[in-house]
């Protein structure tokens, strides 16, 4: 067991762009601008890609490479990340503004978006009645406009419209 676990030290130092690259996306999918900065934050300090080239143009055809065989995709990286992200209760506008920051292209971004075909407006409403179960008993008294600023602040800051929101609430 005590030699196992040296050996795997000794390959882990050693490791070039691809093999971190893969090891990153066997976890889980990311953009190629996030892959991109961590392997340069990986491997600034190393002397492990190609002499003569630079470490960007390295890290840079590494990525090409992967995307050729399928195995990098912005757009599969945003349906997951959307997908998710709508379950926990995110609106669109919240969601397309973290892809934007993560390297995602906004045109990727809206025609994900229309593929998946996600229901907004039911979103909101599940959440709404999980976070305030009161608004949907009948005949409960009505939300003071106090409460309804705090219900809508809420959720404009979860990154759902506003228009849906008063909907709701109206």
């Amino acid at each position: 067991m005590e030699a196992d676990k040296t050996t795997t030290k000794r390959v882990s130092k050693g490791k070039s762009i691809e093999q971190y690259c893969l090891y990153l996306l066997g976890r889980r999918e990311y953009s190629r601008s996030e892959l991109y900065r961590k392997a340069l934050k990986k491997f600034k300090n190393s002397c492990e890609y190609v002499e003569g080239e630079s470490l960007e143009s390295a890290v840079e055809s590494v990525l090409d490479g992967l995307s050729e065989k399928g195995w990098l995709s912005d757009t599969r990286f945003c349906e997951c990340y959307l997908r998710s992200q709508s379950e926990k209760g995110y609106g669109f506008k919240r969601i397309a503004y973290e892809l934007e920051q993560k390297g995602v292209k906004a045109s990727v971004v809206s025609s994900v978006e229309e593929t998946l075909g996600i229901d907004w407006q039911a979103n909101l409403e599940r959440q709404m009645h999980r976070k305030y179960p009161f608004t949907k008993i009948p005949g409960a008294k009505s939300l003071d406009p106090k409460e309804k600023a705090v219900i809508v602040r809420f959720f404009q800051y979860r990154g759902h419209d506003l228009h849906d929101i008063l909907s709701l609430l109206n």
